[in-house]
Parts: C-alpha cells; structure tokens; sequence
C-alpha cells in the first residue's frame, strides 16, 4: 500500500474553501450564491465538536451519559456558525446584497426557522469533505 493514500490536502479543509452551485432545498443547484466552508472533516470541526460534546450539562445528557438528540441538534448548528462557515457571496435580502456578517450569519445558523439555509452550509461542507477525499484520490492513482 502506497503512504500516499493516506494523505489528505488538510490545508484545503483548515482554510476552507469556495463551494457553489450549491444544491438547494429543491435540491437544483443555486446559481450566483458562493459559501466558503471548512468540511466537517477538519480538524478544526472534530476538536470543536468534542470540546462542545465535553461541556454538555446534566440537561443535555441521556440518563446513560449520551448527548439527548436535540442538544446535539444545537451543538451542530453552532458548529456551522463557529467553524464551518466563513464567508458567503451572493447572498441578498430582497434586492440588497448581503456582504458576510458573523452576527447574521449566527442568527440564521441557530434560528429553525432558516433550517433551508443551515442544510445548505451543511451540503456545501460535505461538498469540501468530498472535494478533499477526490483530489486525495486522483493524486493515489497518478
């Protein structure tokens, strides 16, 4: 076995990158609306998700010590505001555009009422993690 298949491009999952044509809740690609995410495959996402799954309180806990379904729901949700995304464009409120906002996008990331706009990001991280797991591929190969 070539060390090569084990070597993945992390500086693209750590920095994130530029993922469109996004599909939306339609699952048809959104023209025009760039995100740029950290897959869920950083390093960064797994120290954060563990820190999160640490704190849990007595509240956010099953009587065995597993995390109840809705606060891992919330830790998730957080996680998309304070490690996956990190820049949009494209993005618009009626006919204004939206330039990135960490307070806007935090509202949006943990309200349920933009659950559409929280897949979204979530789909645009997965694309990272594939986009990563692909390039790894093809560099095996050749």
């Amino acid at each position: 076995m070539d060390i090569s298949a084990f070597r993945r491009d992390s500086s693209s999952l750590e920095n994130g990158m530029w993922v469109e044509a996004i599909p939306g809740p339609d699952l048809k690609p959104i023209e025009g609306l760039s995100l740029k995410v950290r897959g869920t495959d950083s390093d960064a996402y797994a120290f954060a998700l563990s820190r999160k799954q640490l704190a849990a309180d007595g509240a956010d806990l099953e009587a065995d010590g597993s995390i109840k379904p809705e606060a891992m729901l919330r830790i998730r949700q957080e996680l998309l505001h304070e490690v996956v995304l990190l820049d949009w464009s494209g993005l618009t409120s009626g006919e204004e555009k939206v330039g990135y906002d960490p307070d806007l996008a935090r509202q949006w990331l943990l309200n349920p009422d933009y659950r559409d706009f929280q897949d979204l990001v979530q789909r645009a991280a997965g694309i990272a993690n594939r986009r990563v797991r692909e390039k790894t591929e093809a560099a095996v190969k050749n």
